[in-house]
This record gives structure tokens, sequence and C-alpha cells, in this order.
């Protein structure tokens, strides 16, 4: 149940919310947190007109809150994720889990975000396969080690274990790199993110008002929180926000983008078997189709008109 400071706050914003396909338009990104000022990359500065221009002093000087300066960003719910789907999170963890990813993906039942599309099951499906290893990953030494500088460093070792330098700029090319599993990377990412919530405000993370799940998700993506080592607290978000950009917009087969949100958010039509020539010359024909997950899809035969306007042609040509 809501807590009395949080209805308030919901109070406190218009009914319905801003449409989610224009607050992601807004921001600039293709998803953003609620009111983390470190992360949003479009919105204009506070005091600023809507050419980034600082307008004047008086604004400045005069705080305010992530509420007051993003109104129309719903709240974070607070009701947990279904337990009896879940593989590998706890229910305390998946509860966790789902109030951080509504946090950087926030909505509400009229305007759905990573709660309302069930961010939290996509991740934890993912985690439960290969402990969420997904890509070519390093398990033993040496790791690599990035350098800005001009020549790498001469140390051959780093915490104990053998490294090699590598660019910043190249560090893409060798993949994920830890002695980690993806699973346990967030279990002690969860676990370092309440230690510092309560260090902070005295209560673990889901008990916290929204402006301070605000201000734990901000200092988590600038990388000052305090108590992480491995992951790093700018690690574990981005790790965090990329898990709810996929969930958010990935097939319902994997467990999110629960009745098709996210995908109806975009205008994306989802899996299709073909698109018309119309279709190409004309992208608004293609958006006006049903959004569909894979599982929706009829299995046919090439040359069988299943839809009405698209056939599968025999043998690459276009007969039947």
């Amino acid at each position: 149940m809501d807590k009395p400071a949080d209805k308030q706050e919901r109070a406190a914003r218009p009914k319905g919310g801003v449409s989610r396909l224009g607050f992601l338009k807004g921001s600039g990104a293709v998803v953003a947190g609620a009111g983390l000022a470190g992360v949003l990359s479009g919105c204009a500065p506070l005091g600023s007109d809507t050419n980034g221009t600082v307008s004047s002093e008086t604004e400045l000087s005069t705080p305010q809150s992530m509420e007051e300066r993003y109104p129309e960003i719903p709240a974070p719910p607070t009701a947990p994720p279904p337990t009896d789907l879940l593989h590998v999170f706890t229910p305390e963890e998946a509860a966790l889990v789902d109030a951080l990813t509504a946090g950087i993906f926030p909505g509400d039942a009229a305007d759905p975000g990573a709660h309302e599309a069930g961010v939290v099951i996509y991740i934890d499906n993912m985690l439960a396969y290969n402990h969420g290893d997904t890509e070519a990953t390093y398990r033993k030494p040496p790791f690599a080690q990035t350098y800005i500088t001009a020549l790498p460093p001469k140390e051959t070792t780093v915490n104990g274990y053998k490294v090699i330098w590598v660019p910043d700029r190249e560090i893409g090319r060798y993949g994920y790199q830890s002695q980690l599993t993806p699973l346990e990377a967030y279990r002690i990412g969860l676990k370092n993110t309440n230690g510092y919530a309560l260090g902070k405000f005295g209560r673990p993370f889901v008990q916290l008002t929204a402006a301070q799940k605000d201000k734990i998700l901000e200092d988590l993506a600038n990388g000052v929180a305090t108590n992480f080592s491995e992951p790093t607290a700018q690690q574990f978000f981005q790790m965090l926000r990329t898990h709810t950009i996929e969930g958010m917009f990935s097939d319902p087969l994997y467990g999110g983008n629960r009745n098709l949100v996210g995908w109806k958010l975009v205008g994306y039509p989802g899996a299709q078997r073909a698109y018309t020539e119309p279709d190409i010359k004309d992208q608004n024909l293609y958006r006006r189709r049903k959004p569909q997950s894979l599982a929706d899809m009829m299995p046919f035969n090439p040359g069988e008109n299943v839809n009405p306007s698209v056939i599968l042609p025999v043998d690459g040509s276009r007969k039947v």
C-alpha cells in the first residue's frame, strides 16, 4: 500500500501523467530516470529558456525538488512484482529490482512504465539462463583495463590480478569481463544499493519516498554512491538501465513488455511476417498494424495465404 507521503506526492501530479512517448522525446534519450539530473540529456537546465540559455539568477537561486522540476513524470508504484514468476530472485530482491527499474522508467496504470511492463520478470528470466551470460564472457585473468594517457601504465597487476592495458576507446571490443557472473553482480549491487540507502536515509530503498529514491539513483548514475567496488555504482546503474530498456522493448516472450506496452509506446508493430511495398514507402501504414508478439504469429508454409496482405513466396518467386 502507498504510504501517506507517497500518496501526497502522487496527488500533486497531473492525473494520467505525461504520455510516455512524449517523455522519451523530451528527454532526448531512449529511456531516462525520473528526475535524474545526471542522466537526462535533452532537458534544458533549471533557470534556462527553451534554448538552454540561463534566464536569471533569481530562478537559479530557488532550489526545486525533483517532483517540482518534473511534475509530469509519474511516481514509481509500490506494488510488489508477482513472486510466482520468479526463477532466481528472492521476493526481496525482486521488489528492489522492481523499484529501481520503476525509478529509471516510471509509469502508472494509465501511462505504463517498467513496473507495468514487468521488466523485473524479464531480468529474472535473463539471469536464470546461464547466470545471465548472454555474450562472450571472460572469467580468468588477464583482464582488460583502460587507460587514457599517451602510454599504458607499467603495472602488470591490478588488485592482485594480471591485466592488459587497452585504450579507453577500444574497450568495447573486449566484451564483458569479470570474475562475477551477471547474477552475482546483481546480488552484490542490490546489497550495496540497500546499504547505501540505509546509510543515507535510514531505510531500505523500497521504503524511501519518491524523491529519496531519485537521489539514490542519481548518486548511482554519477558514481558518488559509497560502499561499491565491483560492480562500481556506475556499472551497476548502467547494467540496470540497459536491462530496463531491454525489458521494456523486447518481445514479451522474454518476460517484459507486458501487454506490448513498450511497443505501443513507440508505435512499433512488433513481429510481422513481412511488409508490403506500400508499407515500405509509407511508414505510417505499418504503424497502423496491430502490434503482436512472436507468440501471436500463426505458423504457415510458403505460399499459404494466411494474412491477406502478406504471402510468402515459393522458391524465391512471388507465385502461390
